[in-house]
């Protein structure tokens, strides 16, 4: 198996129009593997632009309306300030006071108003920028790319094939190294440690590798009664993942001092 393996998945659900690459296939980051119809995401970004239009729109002229507002407010302020002292000394009556008193408190609720439909106004745009965003996003994620160099291991979606978030479309093999994965039976787990060099018997190539024990999978499987082993491998030409080999323990006898794989 790969040292490190990437599942390729969909974000968003649609149609498959055009698969890029084919299995054994290199790849470099970036690169353009999948391609799914983006027709509807086009058009929720197109509505969610107009939606952040309007909102931006809204929020001009709640500026314009808090723009008068404060002017009103300041003028009947300093009229209702001027009518006062008049009416101290004696200048002006109780109902010209109360009259501009009105108007004062009037001008205060306007203004009051104009604020807070500008700050919904402004939530507003907030929102409808996020819903742009969030269409943008997932736009995007209708064109499916490499995370990473590697190489196509298996394709597993044709075009036309429907992609949704879960389902794998393809696997790539993005470390540069394989490694072995054998089922050591229980019995003889203890004699495994991390670091150890074992031989690797790989049986179609014909040839005999070294490895080293990366990790042991702490528990068996209760069925099989066996521990899972990972052993990083050397390279080795014609090895792909998906094919088989034996993992072997040399042991020396010391009357003898002859090999023997067990």
């Amino acid at each position: 198996r790969p040292e490190t393996e990437a599942s390729i998945e969909a974000q968003v659900t649609g149609k498959v129009l055009n698969v890029m690459v084919r299995s054994g296939q290199k790849v470099r980051k970036g690169d353009k593997l999948i391609v799914m119809d983006s027709r509807e995401f086009k058009t929720r970004l197109e509505s969610a632009q107009q939606g952040l239009k309007s909102a931006e729109a809204a929020e001009r002229q709640a500026r314009e309306a808090i723009n008068a507002a404060k002017a009103e407010s300041g003028t009947a302020t300093a009229t209702w300030k001027r009518m006062k002292k008049l009416f101290a000394d004696k200048v002006a009556t109780q109902d010209e006071l109360e009259r501009v008193e009105a108007a004062y408190l009037k001008a205060r609720a306007v203004l009051a108003q104009a604020e807070d439909g500008l700050d919904a106004a402004s939530a507003r745009v907030r929102q409808a920028r996020k819903g742009v965003e969030a269409a943008r996003i997932n736009l995007d994620y209708t064109t499916i790319t490499a995370p990473a160099d590697g190489e196509v291991a298996k394709r597993m979606v044709e075009p036309g094939d429907l992609a949704f978030p879960g389902k794998t479309l393809m696997m790539i093999q993005t470390g540069g190294t394989l490694r072995l994965e054998a089922l050591v039976r229980e019995g003889v787990i203890g004699q495994v440690r991390i670091g150890q060099k074992l031989d690797v018997d790989i049986q179609a190539l014909g040839e005999k590798g070294e490895a080293i024990v990366e990790e042991v999978v702490p528990s068996a499987d209760p069925l099989t009664r066996t521990f899972l082993v990972k052993v990083g491998l050397e390279p080795l030409p014609g090895l792909y993942p998906g094919m088989f080999g034996r993992l072997v323990k040399r042991r020396l006898y010391s009357s003898r001092q002859e090999q023997c794989l067990v």
